[in-house]
């Protein structure tokens, strides 16, 4: 993060350094810090995708479910075929007591990519993967 910020004391508007930067006060919790970044970061680069997920993530963070869904609404928008705006955007309708339209989405992503082999997530037992979990091969206990 000292460096990050060094980069910024030499160039203000460098946007890798303000998007790395506000992502790493996001996830310590420093919201507070992060925000001025993050609003710079959205005005020297307003067409990356990036740029409205970190806006939604500070959204998120301070209980803001509407503009939080908004900010990644725009993402999506920018960018339909990323994964992680999806995956944003449908879990911040979640949150934001949007279940119907988080239901939906999926239905939609199938629609839009027919062809591409693409199934929803399946449900994974809750100790799949633990050390001593009878359905691992006696190859991988340890």
């Amino acid at each position: 993060m000292r460096d990050f910020q060094a980069v910024l004391d030499t160039d203000p508007n460098n946007a890798d350094a303000l998007s790395i930067l506000s992502n790493c006060y996001l996830i310590s919790g420093r919201v507070d810090r992060a925000r001025p970044l993050v609003e710079r970061f959205s005005a020297v680069d307003p067409l990356n995708p990036l740029s409205q997920a970190l806006r939604g993530y500070v959204d998120m963070l301070e209980g803001r479910s509407e503009t939080a869904v908004a900010a990644y609404r725009e993402m999506l928008e920018m960018d339909p075929s990323s994964p992680m705006a999806r995956l944003f955007y449908g879990m911040n309708l979640v949150r934001a007591g949007q279940l119907d339209e988080a239901a939906a989405r999926p239905r939609r992503v199938r629609r839009r990519r027919a062809g591409v082999a693409w199934r929803p997530p399946r449900r994974v037992p809750a100790r799949c993967g633990r050390r001593n979990d009878p359905r691992r091969s006696l190859e991988t206990r340890g």
